[in-house]
Protein backbone atom coordinates (compact mmCIF):
# COMPACT_ATOMS: atom_id res chain seq x y z
CA UNK A 1 0.00 0.00 0.00
CA UNK A 2 1.33 3.44 -0.95
CA UNK A 3 0.20 6.82 0.47
CA UNK A 4 1.87 10.10 -0.52
CA UNK A 5 4.72 8.31 -2.29
CA UNK A 6 5.54 6.23 0.82
CA UNK A 7 5.03 2.47 0.89
CA UNK A 8 3.44 0.71 3.87
CA UNK A 9 4.54 -2.87 4.36
CA UNK A 10 3.34 -5.41 6.91
CA UNK A 11 6.06 -4.49 9.42
CA UNK A 12 5.12 -0.80 9.34
CA UNK A 13 1.48 -1.72 9.91
CA UNK A 14 2.55 -3.63 13.05
CA UNK A 15 4.22 -0.49 14.35
CA UNK A 16 1.19 1.70 13.68
CA UNK A 17 -1.25 -0.76 15.27
CA UNK A 18 0.97 -1.00 18.37
CA UNK A 19 0.99 2.80 18.57
CA UNK A 20 -2.81 2.92 18.51
CA UNK A 21 -2.93 0.32 21.29
CA UNK A 22 -0.54 2.42 23.37
CA UNK A 23 -2.83 5.44 23.08
CA UNK A 24 -5.84 3.33 24.05
CA UNK A 25 -3.87 2.03 27.05
CA UNK A 26 -3.53 5.59 28.29
CA UNK A 27 -7.31 6.12 28.12
CA UNK A 28 -8.62 2.96 29.80
CA UNK A 29 -8.12 2.36 33.58
CA UNK A 30 -4.50 1.89 34.57
CA UNK A 31 -5.14 1.11 38.29
CA UNK A 32 -8.36 0.37 40.13
CA UNK A 33 -9.49 -0.14 43.75
CA UNK A 34 -12.89 -0.35 45.47
CA UNK A 35 -14.70 0.42 42.24
CA UNK A 36 -12.58 3.46 41.45
CA UNK A 37 -10.02 3.66 38.63
CA UNK A 38 -7.56 6.08 37.12
CA UNK A 39 -5.95 6.27 33.69
CA UNK A 40 -2.52 7.51 32.69
CA UNK A 41 -4.05 10.65 31.18
CA UNK A 42 -5.58 11.42 34.58
CA UNK A 43 -2.20 10.88 36.19
CA UNK A 44 -0.50 13.15 33.65
CA UNK A 45 2.05 10.68 32.24
CA UNK A 46 -0.24 9.58 29.44
CA UNK A 47 0.69 12.68 27.47
CA UNK A 48 4.33 11.55 27.46
CA UNK A 49 3.27 8.24 25.91
CA UNK A 50 1.13 10.07 23.35
CA UNK A 51 4.04 12.28 22.21
CA UNK A 52 6.36 9.27 22.04
CA UNK A 53 3.89 7.28 19.92
CA UNK A 54 3.40 10.17 17.49
CA UNK A 55 7.18 10.53 17.16
CA UNK A 56 7.55 6.81 16.42
CA UNK A 57 4.82 6.97 13.78
CA UNK A 58 6.46 9.94 12.05
CA UNK A 59 9.93 8.35 12.12
CA UNK A 60 8.55 5.09 10.71
CA UNK A 61 6.78 6.98 7.92
CA UNK A 62 10.05 8.65 6.87
CA UNK A 63 12.05 5.39 7.20
CA UNK A 64 14.05 6.55 10.25
CA UNK A 65 13.86 3.20 11.97
CA UNK A 66 16.84 3.48 14.32
CA UNK A 67 15.54 6.47 16.37
CA UNK A 68 12.05 4.94 16.26
CA UNK A 69 13.47 1.76 17.77
CA UNK A 70 15.17 3.72 20.56
CA UNK A 71 11.97 5.61 21.46
CA UNK A 72 10.02 2.33 21.45
CA UNK A 73 12.42 0.92 24.03
CA UNK A 74 11.89 4.05 26.14
CA UNK A 75 8.11 3.52 25.98
CA UNK A 76 8.57 0.00 27.34
CA UNK A 77 10.75 1.32 30.16
CA UNK A 78 8.16 4.00 30.92
CA UNK A 79 5.32 1.47 31.04
CA UNK A 80 7.18 -0.72 33.55
CA UNK A 81 8.14 2.33 35.59
CA UNK A 82 4.50 3.48 35.73
CA UNK A 83 3.38 0.13 37.05
CA UNK A 84 6.06 0.01 39.74
CA UNK A 85 5.66 3.68 40.69
CA UNK A 86 1.86 3.52 40.85
CA UNK A 87 1.91 0.47 43.07
CA UNK A 88 4.52 1.92 45.44
CA UNK A 89 2.75 5.29 45.63
CA UNK A 90 -0.60 3.71 46.50
CA UNK A 91 1.00 1.47 49.12
CA UNK A 92 2.82 4.40 50.75
CA UNK A 93 -0.40 6.41 50.86
CA UNK A 94 -2.27 3.53 52.51
CA UNK A 95 0.51 3.01 55.04
CA UNK A 96 0.38 6.67 55.97
CA UNK A 97 -3.39 6.48 56.34
CA UNK A 98 -3.22 3.35 58.50
CA UNK A 99 -0.56 4.78 60.81
CA UNK A 100 -2.98 7.49 61.93
CA UNK A 101 -5.48 4.96 63.30
CA UNK A 102 -3.28 2.49 65.08
CA UNK A 103 -3.66 -1.22 64.69
CA UNK A 104 -7.11 -0.89 63.19
CA UNK A 105 -5.78 1.44 60.55
CA UNK A 106 -2.91 -0.92 59.76
CA UNK A 107 -5.38 -3.74 59.29
CA UNK A 108 -7.51 -1.58 57.03
CA UNK A 109 -4.54 -0.45 54.97
CA UNK A 110 -3.42 -4.06 54.49
CA UNK A 111 -6.87 -4.97 53.26
CA UNK A 112 -6.88 -1.96 50.95
CA UNK A 113 -3.52 -2.94 49.46
CA UNK A 114 -4.93 -6.30 48.42
CA UNK A 115 -7.86 -4.55 46.77
CA UNK A 116 -5.63 -2.36 44.60
CA UNK A 117 -4.98 -3.92 41.19
CA UNK A 118 -3.69 -2.89 37.83
CA UNK A 119 -6.28 -2.17 35.20
CA UNK A 120 -6.32 -3.28 31.57
CA UNK A 121 -4.43 -0.15 30.57
CA UNK A 122 -1.28 -1.24 32.40
CA UNK A 123 -1.07 -4.61 30.63
CA UNK A 124 -2.16 -3.17 27.31
CA UNK A 125 0.59 -0.54 27.48
CA UNK A 126 3.26 -3.20 28.03
CA UNK A 127 1.95 -5.24 25.09
CA UNK A 128 1.84 -2.15 22.88
CA UNK A 129 5.41 -1.21 23.84
CA UNK A 130 6.62 -4.71 22.93
CA UNK A 131 4.80 -4.44 19.60
CA UNK A 132 6.50 -1.12 18.91
CA UNK A 133 9.90 -2.65 19.61
CA UNK A 134 9.25 -5.67 17.39
CA UNK A 135 7.99 -3.55 14.50
CA UNK A 136 10.83 -1.03 14.59
CA UNK A 137 13.54 -3.71 15.03
CA UNK A 138 12.26 -5.70 12.04
CA UNK A 139 11.99 -2.55 9.93
CA UNK A 140 15.53 -1.53 10.85
CA UNK A 141 16.85 -5.00 9.96
CA UNK A 142 15.12 -4.93 6.56
CA UNK A 143 16.54 -1.47 5.90
CA UNK A 144 20.08 -2.70 6.57
CA UNK A 145 19.60 -5.70 4.27
CA UNK A 146 18.23 -3.49 1.49
CA UNK A 147 21.23 -1.18 1.81
CA UNK A 148 23.62 -4.12 1.31
CA UNK A 149 21.74 -5.42 -1.74
CA UNK A 150 21.65 -1.95 -3.32
CA UNK A 151 25.49 -1.92 -3.74
CA UNK A 152 26.41 -5.12 -5.65
CA UNK A 153 30.04 -5.81 -6.65
CA UNK A 154 29.86 -5.79 -10.44
CA UNK A 155 33.05 -5.99 -12.44
CA UNK A 156 33.40 -3.32 -15.09
CA UNK A 157 33.98 -4.58 -18.64
CA UNK A 158 36.78 -2.94 -20.61
CA UNK A 159 35.64 -0.74 -23.47
CA UNK A 160 37.54 -0.77 -26.75
CA UNK A 161 37.37 2.26 -29.04
CA UNK A 162 37.71 1.50 -32.78
CA UNK A 163 40.61 3.25 -34.50
CA UNK A 164 40.12 5.81 -37.24
CA UNK A 165 42.40 4.07 -39.77
CA UNK A 166 43.92 0.61 -40.08
CA UNK A 167 47.30 0.09 -38.54
CA UNK A 168 46.88 2.74 -35.79
CA UNK A 169 47.74 1.63 -32.26
CA UNK A 170 44.78 0.52 -30.16
CA UNK A 171 44.37 2.60 -26.95
CA UNK A 172 44.82 0.79 -23.68
CA UNK A 173 41.48 -0.34 -22.14
CA UNK A 174 40.31 1.02 -18.80
CA UNK A 175 41.45 -0.89 -15.74
CA UNK A 176 38.78 -3.45 -14.73
CA UNK A 177 37.41 -3.24 -11.22
CA UNK A 178 37.14 -6.36 -9.10
CA UNK A 179 34.06 -7.33 -7.05
CA UNK A 180 35.66 -5.85 -3.94
CA UNK A 181 35.93 -2.43 -5.62
CA UNK A 182 39.75 -2.53 -5.98
CA UNK A 183 40.99 -1.63 -9.50
CA UNK A 184 43.14 -4.28 -11.13
CA UNK A 185 46.35 -3.56 -13.00
CA UNK A 186 45.61 -2.85 -16.69
CA UNK A 187 47.01 -5.22 -19.29
CA UNK A 188 49.49 -3.57 -21.68
CA UNK A 189 48.22 -3.41 -25.28
CA UNK A 190 49.98 -5.45 -27.94
CA UNK A 191 52.52 -3.62 -30.08
CA UNK A 192 51.20 -3.19 -33.64
CA UNK A 193 53.26 -4.94 -36.29
CA UNK A 194 54.70 -2.94 -39.19
CA UNK A 195 53.40 -3.79 -42.69
CA UNK A 196 55.66 -6.17 -44.63
CA UNK A 197 57.43 -4.58 -47.64
CA UNK A 198 56.69 -6.34 -50.95
CA UNK A 199 59.58 -8.44 -52.28
CA UNK A 200 61.10 -8.18 -55.74
CA UNK A 201 59.83 -11.51 -56.97
CA UNK A 202 56.25 -10.62 -56.25
CA UNK A 203 56.24 -7.96 -58.99
CA UNK A 204 57.26 -9.15 -62.58
CA UNK A 205 60.03 -7.16 -64.24
CA UNK A 206 59.07 -5.39 -67.50
CA UNK A 207 60.24 -7.17 -70.70
CA UNK A 208 63.11 -5.59 -72.69
CA UNK A 209 62.15 -4.18 -76.10
CA UNK A 210 63.10 -6.40 -79.04
CA UNK A 211 64.97 -4.75 -81.94
CA UNK A 212 63.82 -5.88 -85.36
CA UNK A 213 66.34 -5.61 -88.26
CA UNK A 214 64.77 -4.14 -91.36
CA UNK A 215 64.48 -6.33 -94.43
CA UNK A 216 66.99 -5.59 -97.15
CA UNK A 217 64.41 -6.14 -99.85
CA UNK A 218 62.00 -3.63 -98.37
CA UNK A 219 61.57 -0.46 -100.28
CA UNK A 220 61.99 2.90 -98.71
CA UNK A 221 60.33 6.06 -99.67
CA UNK A 222 62.31 8.08 -102.12
CA UNK A 223 64.42 5.14 -103.37
CA UNK A 224 64.67 4.67 -107.13
CA UNK A 225 63.97 1.16 -108.17
CA UNK A 226 66.71 -0.52 -110.10
CA UNK A 227 66.21 -2.04 -113.54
Amino acid sequence: MTVGGQSFDFISIITYVAGVLAIIACIVPFVSAFGYSASLFQGGDGWIVLVAVLAIAALTFFKKHLPAMIISALVLVLSIFEMVYSKSKINSSLDEFGSNYGSLGSLASGYAKNAVAFGIGAYLLVIAALGLIVGTVLAFGNQKKAAKVAVPGVSAQPQYVPTAFPGAPVPAPAAPVSDAGVPQAPVAPQTPTAPVAPTAYEQPAPAAPVYQQPDSDASYPGQTPQA
